[in-house]
């Protein structure tokens, strides 16, 4: 990801404001994202970032386990999500929960059978009974996220 990416993926996510979202005209790679303030409808909140309501959901790994894309899940990063949404797409979770763990953007990682539809499975760590009590405590919320999908390059 290059530096303006980023630097734009950090902008974004220090403008998101309770449930409206404003985005600026230009993030530093000349992309134009249109001034917008959704209020939880479903639809495309700017070019290429879409708002949902899902459930999100937790679950825990054994050590060794890998994700469906190859990588090793890791806490804070890994979510897993129904096929429509590409591998490498970003999730930025509208959940005050995430600010506790220091991060509410996620890449989509995983698949998992029981992930269709509306659904975001958050990777909580390995499995220990610490990781599967909070994600026992976690149970279902049923949040809005942004979702930035992942294009192939042509």
């Amino acid at each position: 990801m290059s530096r303006s990416r980023r630097i734009c993926l950090g902008l974004m996510g220090l403008l998101v404001l309770g449930f409206g979202v404003l985005y600026p005209k230009h993030c530093g790679n000349g992309e134009n994202f249109d001034y917008l303030h959704a209020q939880g409808r479903n639809e495309p909140v700017s070019r290429g970032i879409d708002r949902r309501t899902v459930e999100v959901t937790a679950y825990v790994a054994e050590p060794g386990a890998l994700t469906a894309s190859g990588t090793v899940p890791l806490r804070g990063r890994t979510v897993a999500a129904a096929p429509e949404i590409p591998f490498g797409s970003v999730v930025f979770i509208l959940d005050p929960y995430f600010e506790s763990w220091g991060n509410s953007w996620f890449v989509v990682e995983d698949r998992g059978s029981a992930v269709q539809g509306p659904v975001i499975d958050v990777y909580f760590g390995l499995e220990s009974a610490e990781t599967v009590q909070e994600a026992l405590n976690w149970g279902r919320r049923v949040c809005q996220v942004l979702i930035i999908p992942m294009t192939p390059n042509k």
